[in-house]
């Protein structure tokens, strides 16, 4: 009882309600629940019979069973989980992880605001095929099969992914798995020691070895299907299903899908009849103790949603006793109904309560309970189906509700119970209309899935409760969702984007000239905006001012300079508390003249009513300095500092609003002629309406002391300015001042009598930065766009629009697109939660990037005995990204060595042995063709090897790639080559070196543009005969450096590729013999044997054919200066040599591309060195290199093609 956390009825009784809030699973042939439920409501058998798994039949297997779709996908990117763990990882535990999410999704809440919680972890499972068959090959073993594939990981993965910190385990009581692992996540939120669970169950077939095993106990239908309660029931058959469960407690759920009244769990115990002999009483004694914790009496239960797995002793035992339980002696208006799940989609075991919850829940939420298949006799083992008792509902069948039994017990006994009650909460017509037009915001993966998204929104956009869950789970963002939308209720098309990188949010708050007659009046139907106004017409009542007044007025008399600060100030206090509601806090905020009193409420320096008081006080200050008769001007095209050049000593420069935008100040026949003297030089300016007074000019200094006095009364104790807010009117080397450091009365009156200095403040804004414009019409968007022409510039109100409520919606919209998060359930009547019953879920709504095909380890593509391998060559793949350093000619080539490898790996794999520890000997190797690798694509190369006689194949398709022999080595004396004798090279010419840079330069001349790991020769002799290589643990690398020191020792640039090789012989063993303490090989090549050999690797009759080169674009053209030097040398040569040196004077100091088709050298018996002081041309070096070559060589040699690159 302390393992499985049993309380008391009291203690139950005391506690808060667990609920389940939120559900998903995959099904038989069901991608989601939504498929799940229609099918299930259709008659659907989701069983099938076909050889996804294993071939039909297998071993006398039934021919059908229960498969999922897919296996193969899962959005690792989403996760962040690398691909080598994606790839390794079991695929029943990659699909839970994204049914928990869903799950999460579907009760309303968003997973970043779980992260860190106290939640539980249990899931059901019993089967781990995966790491079995893993386990198989050796080669493929790795860490990441232990993380991604062991059966704690199935809980532990889910904990770690979603940063739950309470207790997560996986549980095993065989078939009653998963309904245990509820008992015991309801247990731990009754006991305190979680906040809430996810409660899982996975089961996946991957080899037959299971289902045989089962077979040969007789479980199984021979036919492939689960008959339960029928008279022709004589076993079940097996299926796959995932699912994850949500559960809280009620007081904290947002939907209500069922009230758990009470679980429960027990064991059999000691049976004489066997421990899989299911017993009947054991089980009713579990129900009843269930029903007694959870307050219920028998009569309550109205369903029971059975194990019912029709086998001829399982059904019987357990019907029987819930007849003992629900109707022996208990009066029943109606039969007790039952059902199985299992008749539609088979049995899936561990994970068998996921399939049984969940139709239990539709059931609940549609009010009918899904008709059982394949029920056509009553057991006659069962006498409450005959007595009419019970009832088995073999059709969809209306239901009211009420309280349901689900049962479940595994063949080791484990018994397990659940006793829930569904969501009397009952669906009412929406709230009365508030004029608001419905918003949707949503994200998601890709475009596909906000657009369905927002459809589906629009489909429930009368359903109140429905948005507000979308609007719950997209309150936050989402990290990983590359895409966002926004669709406003009458609008047709929806608004998607891709999702931006974190972008701060800026405020900019206009002044003077953002007012007009009716402004605000539309967007009074928003709450947060309304409660905005009267808190501010509240307080200018008190100085005898009626807000609702001036913004009802239609006459733009109204609109003087003390209401026009007074209208701007609450509007926009009111756009700023619409903007708290959704969520949103600024960055940074600054403002443009008067909306410097806007600022001060954005930063908390002012109250509301501080504000729009602190902004009448202002326009009495201007009033009572009697300062008509001024004007001022807007001027274009000229900078800052040209404007006031320009200027008579009586005309201000007051704002500088961008770098080519100025506005002046002055008394008004000053202005009119600045203006006409600008006009005639043709420099674009026009007069502004500024009510007759030159703001921001010496010429309202006099409102100042007013001001200052009026504003220390409505605020005595001024606030610190916080750094995020931008001075537009304090240049930077008063910015220090403490007056400049407060939301001081000082403050405000320097922002009345000193410029704008506005174009400073923007450019403190990010390049990247979100800017919304708060006033009541939008006018500097396009100066602050000059200023910051990376920003989103958005404006909330405009006056020029036809429907200003729906412009601010949209608004909003674009400022969600633009990565900015909206709470936007404060624009809309609150919902009461949790949530009413058949409002729509939200688990299948959910799409993701499975644009991705991982690993799924089947039996058929994991055996080590079949003699057919296939390898996928994906270059994007850790362990193969090795291979785009084998650059031939412009191309990513697979290696020749390469080839060998994957014969040589799946050789060992049939022989059972590590192919490392396995010397072989490989013969007759043909290369047909090469294969070309991309960055983009991947390329499937199937082994076929030949049992008997060791021939081997490699397939691209349809097409033979390479074809061969391979043989176990017998005997390890094969490595026949001596290094003695003739492989050495002479003292005379060979004793110098080529470095690994001169190597590889000399190859890239050739068009073998190797790097990384390919560059693994780390000298040659001058002669390619002998030299060293790397090794790196890598035997493609290393095999492939000896086929690259075989080119080196070719006197021609021309490009060969190997298209056959006689003998391959690989001894591992000797192999590490030769290895020394720095991990270099020495390496000899004899071309006489046509052998090369490297420390347990020797090639034999290696053939290369010539390659044509593609040709080469044209690159920029280079100045180069060429130096014929002269070779002298006083030692008497061979004839041999003499060639050699000839040959190489020719081919160092030629020009590039020049070919000789044809030379003849004829025989003289003395060589005569040539000596010459005179410096040549390169012709004449080519020349008098040429019959030194002639006049030096055997008869009649004739050499093909010379081809003479150009060496300085």
């Amino acid at each position: 009882e302390i393992i499985l956390g049993i309380l008391t009825r009291q203690e139950t009784a005391n506690m808060d309600e667990i609920v389940i809030s939120g559900f998903s699973g995959k099904f038989p042939e069901c991608e989601n629940v939504g498929e799940f439920e229609e099918k299930l409501y259709n008659g659907v058998d989701m069983v099938t019979a076909d050889g996804r798994r294993w071939p039909m039949g297998l071993h006398g297997l039934p021919r059908r069973n229960g498969k999922l779709k897919d296996l193969s996908r899962f959005d690792a990117a989403f996760f962040g989980v690398s691909p080598k763990q994606a790839d390794t990882m079991d695929p029943q535990l990659r699909i839970l992880i994204e049914n928990t999410y869903e799950a999460i999704i579907d009760s309303g809440y968003n997973p970043e605001e779980l992260r860190g919680k106290k939640i539980g972890v249990f899931v059901g499972q019993t089967a781990n095929e995966t790491l079995d068959l893993l386990g198989r090959d050796p080669e493929m073993l790795s860490g990441y099969g232990m993380s991604g594939a062991n059966r704690a990981m199935t809980a532990n993965r889910i904990s770690f992914t979603f940063d739950f910190r309470g207790p997560s385990f996986t549980i095993d009581t065989a078939c009653s798995s998963s309904l245990v692992a509820f008992h015991l996540g309801v247990s731990a939120i009754q006991r305190g020691e979680v906040e809430a669970a996810i409660v899982g169950g996975v089961n996946i077939l991957l080899t037959p070895h299971t289902s045989l095993m089962y077979n040969r106990l007789n479980m199984l239908s021979d036919d492939g299907t689960c008959r339960a309660f029928d008279s022709s029931g004589k076993g079940y058959v097996r299926s796959e299903t995932t699912g994850a469960f949500f559960i809280q407690k009620s007081s904290v759920a947002r939907r209500v899908y069922a009230r758990v009244l009470a679980t429960g769990a027990n064991v059999d115990g000691h049976k004489e009849l066997g421990i899989t002999y299911p017993i009947g009483e054991r089980q009713r004694v579990l129900i009843n103790e269930v029903l007694s914790r959870g307050n219920v009496t028998p009569s309550e239960v109205t369903y029971v949603e059975a194990h019912g797995t029709g086998t001829k002793v399982g059904d019987p035992q357990e019907v029987n006793s819930l007849h003992a339980l629900f109707c022996s002696g208990v009066a029943r208006s109606s039969p007790l109904f039952i059902g199985s799940v299992k008749s539609n989609i088979g049995h899936a075991e561990a994970a068998a309560a996921i399939g049984q919850l969940s139709k239990v829940i539709l059931a609940m939420e549609r009010g009918s309970i899904p008709g059982n298949l394949h029920f056509e006799k009553p057991n006659p083992d069962i006498p409450g189906l005959k007595d009419g008792s019970m009832k088995v509902v073999d059709k969809n069948y209306s239901w009211t509700g009420g309280i349901a039994s689900i049962n479940s017990f595994g063949f080791g006994g484990a018994n397990a119970n659940a006793i829930l009650k569904y969501n009397s909460k009952v669906k009412q017509p929406s709230a009365a209309n508030t004029g608001v037009p419905k918003l949707i915001v949503c994200s998601g993966r890709n475009e596909q899935a906000v657009e369905r998204i927002l459809r589906k929104g629009m489909q429930h956009i009368d359903d109140d409760e429905f948005l507000s869950l979308l609007n719950e789970v997209h309150k936050i963002n989402i990290p990983g969702h590359s895409n966002r939308g926004f669709l406003l209720a009458g609008d047709q098309k929806t608004s998607i984007a891709e999702t931006p990188l974190k972008r701060e949010v800026w405020y900019v708050f206009s002044g003077m000239g953002s007012q007009w007659v009716g402004m605000g009046r539309q967007l009074l139907a928003l709450a947060p905006f309304a409660r905005g106004i009267r808190k501010c017409a509240a307080a200018l009542n008190t100085v005898g001012v009626d807000l609702m007044d001036l913004i009802d007025s239609d006459s733009e008399a109204t609109l003087d300079v003390g209401n026009s600060f007074i209208c701007i100030a609450s509007i926009q206090v009111a756009l700023v508390d619409l903007l708290r509601e959704l969520g949103i806090t600024p960055d940074g905020i600054l403002g443009h003249s008067a909306g410097e009193l806007a600022c001060a409420y954005a930063d908390g320096g002012f109250t509301a009513e501080e504000t729009v008081l602190a902004a009448h006080s202002r326009g009495l200050a201007i009033k009572s300095c009697n300062v008509k008769g001024g004007a001022m001007a807007a001027i274009a095209g000229l900078t800052w500092e040209q404007v006031k050049a320009k200027l008579p000593s009586n005309v201000y420069a007051a704002c500088h609003n961008s770098k080519d935008s100025v506005t002046i100040s002055g008394k008004e026949e000053d202005v009119k002629a600045v203006v006409k003297n600008f006009e005639a030089e043709g420099i674009t300016a026009r007069s502004v309406n500024s009510s007759g007074i030159a703001f921001h000019s010496p010429y309202v200094s006099l409102a100042s002391p007013a001001l200052v006095e009026s504003i220390k009364k409505i605020n005595p104790v001024p606030k610190p300015r916080t750094k995020r807010w931008i001075s537009s009117c304090v240049p930077s080397h008063l910015l220090e001042e403490p007056w400049a450091q407060m939301n001081s009365a000082e403050y405000h009156a320097y922002n009345v009598t000193s410029p704008v200095l506005f174009k400073e403040a923007v450019d403190q804004i990010p390049e990247d930065s979100v800017i919304v414009e708060i006033a009541p019409h939008a006018l500097l968007g396009g100066l602050v766009k000059k200023s910051v022409p990376g920003a989103e510039v958005l404006g909330l109100a405009k006056k020029d629009v036809p429907d200003g409520l729906k412009f601010l919606l949209r608004t909003l919209g674009k400022l969600y697109n633009a990565g900015v998060a909206l709470d936007l359930r404060g624009l809309y009547p609150r919902v009461d939660y949790p949530v009413s019953r058949g409002t729509p879920m939200l688990s299948s709504l959910v799409e993701w990037d499975h644009s991705t095909e991982w690993q799924v380890p089947l039996e058929s593509n994991m055996s080590g005995k079949s003699g057919v391998f296939e390898q996928v060559i994906d270059l994007k793949k850790d362990d193969m990204s090795f291979l785009v350093g084998h650059v031939i000619d412009g191309r990513i080539l697979f290696p020749a060595t390469g080839y060998l490898t994957l014969v040589w790996r799946a050789f060992a794999k049939l022989e059972g042995r590590d192919y490392r520890d396995l010397p072989v000997v490989m013969e007759d190797i043909r290369i047909h063709r090469a294969t070309v690798l991309t960055m983009e694509g991947s390329v499937k190369l199937t082994v076929n090897i030949f049992n008997g006689t060791g021939r081997f194949e490699i397939v691209d398709g349809e097409s033979h790639v390479v074809t061969g022999r391979i043989l176990k080595m017998d005997n390890e004396t094969d490595l026949v080559m001596s290094t003695a004798g003739g492989t050495q090279p002479t003292p005379s010419l060979h004793h110098c070196k080529i470095n690994a840079d001169d190597v590889y330069k000399e190859l890239k001349l050739r068009q073998y543009e190797y790097s990384g790991a390919f560059r693994g020769v780390k000298y040659s002799d001058i002669s390619g005969k002998s030299g060293c290589l790397e090794w790196d643990e890598n035997w493609v690398t290393f095999m492939d450096t000896m086929l690259q020191f075989h080119i080196v020792g070719n006197d021609t640039r021309e490009l060969y590729l190997p298209v056959r090789m006689e003998k391959v012989i690989i001894n591992p063993k000797k192999h590490k013999e030769c290895i020394s303490p720095n991990r270099d090989v020495s390496v000899y090549s004899n071309k006489q044997l046509s052998i090369i050999r490297s420390g347990g690797v020797e090639i034999r009759n290696l053939k290369n054919n010539h390659a044509r080169k593609r040709p080469i674009a044209q690159g920029p053209p280079k100045l180069e200066q060429h130096v014929f030097v002269p070779y002298r040398n006083s030692k008497t040569m061979t004839r041999s040599e003499a060639v050699t040196y000839a040959l190489q004077i020719v081919m160092e100091n030629s020009e590039s591309s020049a070919k000789i088709k044809t030379i003849e050298i004829t025989n003289n018996s003395v060589f005569v060195p040539y000596r010459n002081s005179k410096t040549m041309t390169r012709s004449e070096a080519v020349t008098y290199a040429l019959q030194i070559v002639m006049e030096n060589s055997e008869s009649s040699a004739k050499i093909k093609t010379i081809e003479i690159t150009n060496n300085s």
